[in-house]
Parts: C-alpha cells; structure tokens; sequence
C-alpha cells in the first residue's frame, strides 16, 4: 500500500517541483524574460510594480520579435519543440452494483482483505481482467479531489493508469474497485 510515509514522500516531491518551477519563471522575469500582459515592453521584477528597463539596459529597450525554432546567424540549430504526449483514452469498467455489495460483505465477513488494498487491486485487474502477464510494478498513486484514486502500474508493455475508487463504502473499510483505466504504451 502507498502509506502515509510514501504520500508524505510524494508530498515532498510535488513541493519542490512547484519551487523549482517558480524559481525558473522568476530567473526569467529577473533576466528581462518577462512582458506586460497583452505584450508590449519587458518588465524588472522591482518591489515598484514593474518598470521597464531603460534602453541600453540589458533587457531593456524593444524585445527582439521571436522566430520560433530559427537559429541565430552562425548558431547551432534550435531544438525542436518539445513533443505533446496526447491525451490518455479512458475505458470505463462495467460494474455490477449488487456484485460490489456482495464483495464488500465478504470483506466485511473477514474474506478477500485485498480489496482494501488499491495496489492489491491494481494487480488483480491488470492479471484477471486485462489479462496482463510478465513482471509488474507498482509505480505509485494519487488522490483526486471527488475521492478517487489514480494508480500506475508499469509492465513490460508501457504504463497502466487506473482509476479506482470506493463504490460501496467511502471509509476506510470499503472496498476498492476500478472505475476505468488508460493504456500508455511503451514507445
């Protein structure tokens, strides 16, 4: 299971990469990278609101007009831009309510424990109903804001995403079940 020590972890990571992500758009905006908004002269990042630079300034004056990917004159050449992973395709899973009802008193009962478990979960859909075989792991999850669960379980063929949630019960002795799942294959 994913713990509060593994969530505390991912926590952690998340944090620092919103830090990092803000400490490259303000080294930006300091080295004259940034503009008013709806264009127009670049701005210092001064506790004065934003004045513009004074011509002669490095990052002063008019902003030179953006080529896209054209090298400067005698440059290397300009990596291309970054490619655009496309979207996941979700499939929903069919669920039938009085077989989650009758999994859920088995739990209760003291039977099938795993359903508690989203990994344990997440391995029993990917073997049982996908039909995947071959070395799995479990890369980690994530909770969403209506309570759900997105999971990423990696095997030989590319990233499994899954999307479990608690159907029966919300608490923590209800059941786990797969809502939908996405195929990322490996390329």
């Amino acid at each position: 299971m994913f713990g509060t020590r593994g969530f505390r972890t991912w926590r952690m990571v998340a944090r620092a990469t919103s830090l990092a992500v803000v400490a490259v758009i303000l080294g930006a905006c300091a080295a004259g990278g940034c503009t008013r908004p709806g264009g127009g002269e670049p701005v210092s990042p001064g506790l004065d609101g934003g004045t513009p630079p004074p011509a002669g300034v490095p990052g002063g004056g008019a902003a030179p007009p953006q080529t896209g990917t054209t090298p400067p004159a005698g440059g290397p050449p300009a990596a291309p831009p970054p490619a655009v992973k496309p979207a996941l395709a979700w499939v929903e899973v069919r669920r039938d309510a009085a077989a989650l009802r009758e999994l859920q008193a088995a739990v209760d009962a003291g039977h099938r424990p795993g359903l508690l478990d989203p990994q344990d979960v997440a391995f029993d859909f990917a073997a049982q109903e996908l039909k995947v075989s071959g070395r799995m792991s479990y890369e980690g999850s994530s909770a969403r804001d209506d309570g759900s669960l997105e999971a990423v379980v990696v095997t030989e063929k590319g990233r499994l995403h899954l999307l479990l949630d608690k159907p029966v019960r919300p608490d923590p002795t209800g059941i786990w079940s797969v809502r939908s799942y996405a195929w990322e294959e490996n390329e």
